[in-house]
């Protein structure tokens, strides 16, 4: 694999630093402040710079009378308007705290930055690619709220670290043309549900986080980690470790973040070789690893050993014909071959890109869609700039245009994939874990008097011991969470268990920016004033939509930090986090704790939770060294706000999640656990049209599924389930289930068909003579569960429907019911 040059990283270094983070506060001198701070790393303008070009004009729009000097031509002050706009709704914030703060501290912030540089060069001497590294790292941490300072104060939609970031990726070359790739591996659902133990879970996931990393990292390495457009890589364990951060142990080392596709910007004369590169990289680790365990098994053919003992009652064996003659291994070559087979089974690659160039976009963008839209914009948009006095446009202008066509490409790509099929000859019985490749390992265990083995196939070996090799390649504390981990019976306790699989609705369209609405709809009022003066203009930038690299990099960053909250919301409650790796989340939770635990982290997702919540960060001191706080937000109003200031954006009420809660005895089969929760996730988005829960509980070998919308209005089923059952726990004689089922038995006994017979006659009679609660008690908790239900509820539906609501809320209730019972209790 190449290796960035000096060269190369002396001109992303430039990039990063050629605008002050505080830019919007100093406009007239902010190049004057840039080349004070670009000297203390003695870096100079490179010969021949169009990054800023590129990435303004892939990151903006250009506005008539750009040419004009700046204080003649459109501009906003920010001194005057601190606005911000939000990157997903659209939503515009009033951010004067943030302008306060800046203002207030401008000197202090000056001096942190250049003692931070200053250090750095100390540091890390001449060595630029080091020093490129981590200027990256914490550029964002310097100064707090960065997130929240945007580059463009007409449309502030992004921060100037994203800005930053795509001119440090587009100055990776000199004037060559670029081109973006995606690329993504697999099987993932198929691979990581291959699982008997909660640890065979987090291994897998983790297994195949690890080698998508390998595979960003043959990109990273050569051209930057800002090169990465998606995912975000800033705050992630693996990266932290590769560039040499000391504290990296405080980014959930033993989560798998990285989802398994990722997006980069590259010279376009590398299209051809890159792929190659990736594929060889995580090929090549895949084969350290095999060999790594394949030696340890080897051993077994000397001395009857293998050691990767769990504990002193756990024995390994390989399934030799010697010692079974039914069945088995025949000689050491014939399990080599054998084991060898079923590695290069493991992993298929889908990869595509597009060149970054107007012609090339124009014309494959007709091609791939039958539209002339491409076309059609750059027509008009040359048309309206020499009539405003604007700037030409450059091949990144078509940005947008061709992250369109890379995604349906993509797409294409992975229905026609390559498979690569495996044909075991030998007489073995099926894996264990998987049953999809034969077993080469038997696993036998000796505790307290009983007897157990396993069989395992050489990709469920390495995964169920992959934290060794973690351990020997130095991710220590990977390796540790990864091994330590509690089994179901563990995790659940006295309670049953549950799977809760999380994922985001549509995020397809929320990455292409299709769900982000339009340019001129993002602009604050001043620029909007000002287009209006061109109706030309102002048509055009109505119909385009906000496809960006800032626009990606920020929904990228955004996962990325609800990824880093999700663990302290299940950690809390007792659960697992296997994952968490962009919009996806599966959890191993006490069943008492699983539906408030997704009704949490579906709220934390659209950064509506209205809940505090801490996790460790990372800071640069005055001196300019890294230290570490236990900091706290409040997540609330699409943001995560830090001492009341807005600090960084989530997804916004716009996006949400679906969810599948499978809820059965700890004892349960795993993998059947995980299929119900992926089939319950479809279910939610499916029949339920997303933003969406489908829940069902197995009781004495029956089943049933309960689906509906998280809420109706401002009406939260899950919660409100939550606050029915404790409100009756303490003062109902008789089981909260046999109430619901008296309640749904009455409303159809009774023929109960309008509203006011439920609220007003039969729910009081249960409560107040069946249950013996007080009238005040009842008819509070009449209000607050199934008055506020109907009053959500649409005013154009019948009484009918509603009864049928309210049987659903019942539903909900007897599921919620069902999970807070502990395992002694009866299921029926």
């Amino acid at each position: 694999m190449n290796k960035m040059t000096q060269e190369t990283a002396k001109r992303k270094i430039y990039a990063l630093m050629h605008d002050p983070v505080e830019k919007v506060m100093d406009i007239i001198n902010h190049e004057e402040i840039a080349a004070k701070r670009i000297g203390v790393l003695k870096v100079e303008k490179p010969s021949t710079d169009k990054s800023d070009m590129n990435s303004s004009t892939a990151d903006r729009i250009l506005l008539p009378r750009e040419k004009e000097i700046y204080n003649k031509r459109h501009s906003v002050n920010f001194n005057r308007s601190p606005l911000y706009t939000h990157p997903l709704t659209g939503e515009t914030l009033n951010t004067d705290e943030i302008k306060e703060y800046l203002r207030k501290n401008k000197d202090e912030i000056n001096k942190k930055i250049l003692n931070f540089l200053t250090k750095l060069k100390t540091t890390e001497k001449d060595d630029y690619v080091k020093i490129y590294e981590k200027l990256w790292w914490y550029l964002p941490k310097i100064i707090p709220y960065t997130y929240m300072i945007p580059a463009d104060t007409r449309i502030p939609d992004h921060s100037i670290i994203d800005h930053l970031d795509t001119a440090s990726a587009m100055n990776v070359v000199k004037t060559k043309k670029l081109s973006l790739i995606m690329f993504s591996i697999g099987p993932v659902q198929e691979f990581i549900s291959a699982a008997r133990k909660v640890r065979d879970l987090r291994s897998g996931s983790y297994l195949l986080s690890y080698l998508t990393f390998c595979g960003i990292k043959a990109v990273a390495k050569e051209y930057g980690w800002d090169n990465i457009v998606f995912p975000n890589l800033r705050d992630n364990y693996l990266v932290a470790k590769e560039i040499g951060i000391t504290n990296a142990e405080i980014y959930n080392p033993e989560i798998a973040s990285l989802p398994n596709v990722f997006t980069a910007i590259i010279p376009k004369e590398d299209e051809k070789i890159i792929r190659e590169k990736i594929e060889n990289e995580i090929n090549s680790e895949l084969d350290n690893i095999s060999k790594y365990f394949k030696d340890k098994v080897n051993n077994y053919f000397e001395n009857k050993k293998i050691n990767v003992y769990e504990n002193e009652n756990t024995e390994c064996k390989i399934i030799l014909s010697a010692e079974n003659p039914k069945y088995g291994i025949k000689s050491k070559e014939e399990f080599e071959e054998v084991w060898d087979n079923q590695i290069k089974s493991l992993l298929m690659f889908s990869g595509a890109s597009q060149e970054l160039s107007i012609d090339k976009i124009m014309e494959e963008y007709f091609e791939y869609t039958e539209e002339n839209d491409a076309k059609d914009f750059i027509k008009k948009i040359n048309e309206i700039s020499e009539k405003a006095n604007s700037y030409n446009v450059s091949d990144t202008t078509l940005y947008g245009f061709a992250s369109e066509i890379l995604g349906i490409k993509s797409f294409i790509r992975k229905q026609t994939r390559d498979f690569t099929q495996n044909i075991e000859k030998i007489n073995t019985p099926g894996d264990d874990l998987s049953g999809g490749a034969k077993a080469l390992i038997t696993i036998e265990r000796n505790e307290d008097g009983q007897k157990s083995s396993e069989l395992l196939s050489a990709i469920s070996f390495i995964k169920r011991y992959f934290h060794l090799y973690l351990k020997e390649k130095g991710y220590t504390e990977a390796s540790k969470g990864i091994l330590y981990v509690e089994s179901i019976q563990d995790i659940s306790k006295e309670y049953k268990s549950s799977i809760v699989m999380m994922d985001g609705d549509k995020m397809g369209e929320w990455i292409s920016g299709k769900k982000a609405g339009s340019i001129y709809s993002r602009m604050i009022k001043p620029t909007k004033d000002f287009i209006n003066k061109y109706p030309e203009y102002k048509e055009i930038l109505e119909k385009t939509q906000i496809i960006k690299p800032a626009y990606q990099r920020t929904v990228s960053r955004t996962l990325n930090n609800f990824t880093r909250f999700v663990p302290e919301i299940i950690n809390k409650e007792k659960g697992m986090l296997i994952y968490a790796g962009g919009d996806d989340v599966l959890a191993v939770m006490p069943a008492n704790k699983a539906f408030i635990v997704a009704d949490k982290i579906r709220k934390l997702y659209s950064g509506v939770l209205n809940e505090k919540i801490s996790v460790k960060q990372e800071f640069i001191t005055e001196s300019g060294e890294p230290i570490i706080k236990n900091t706290e937000y409040e997540i609330k109003n699409g943001y995560a706000y830090h001492n009341g200031i807005p600090a960084f954006n989530l997804m916004g009420e716009k996006a949400t999640m679906s969810a599948g809660i499978f809820v059965s005895n700890s004892n349960y089969n795993l993998k059947l656990a995980l299929e119900q929760a992926r089939k319950l996730e479809k279910i939610a988005k499916k029949e339920s049209g997303r933003n969406s829960f489908a829940i069902s509980s197995l009781r004495s070998g029956k089943q049933k599924i309960l689906t509906d919308k998280w809420q109706y209005g401002a009406y939260d089923f899950l919660e409100k389930a939550e606050t029915f059952y404790n409100s009756l726990k303490e003062t109902d004689k008789k089981s909260i289930k046999s109430l619901v089922e008296r309640i749904k038995y009455e409303i159809k006994n009774l023929k109960v068909e309008e509203e006011k017979e439920f609220t007003d006659y039969l729910l009081p009679f249960l409560l107040e003579k069946r249950i013996k609660i007080d009238k005040k008690h009842a008819r509070e908790l009449r209000e607050d569960i199934f008055g506020k239900l109907i009053g959500n509820f649409d005013k154009n539906k019948t009484d009918k429907d509603k009864i049928e609501v309210i049987k659903k809320m019942l539903e909900i209730i007897d599921e919620y019911e069902f999970s807070q019972r502990k395992n002694d209790e009866r299921s029926e």
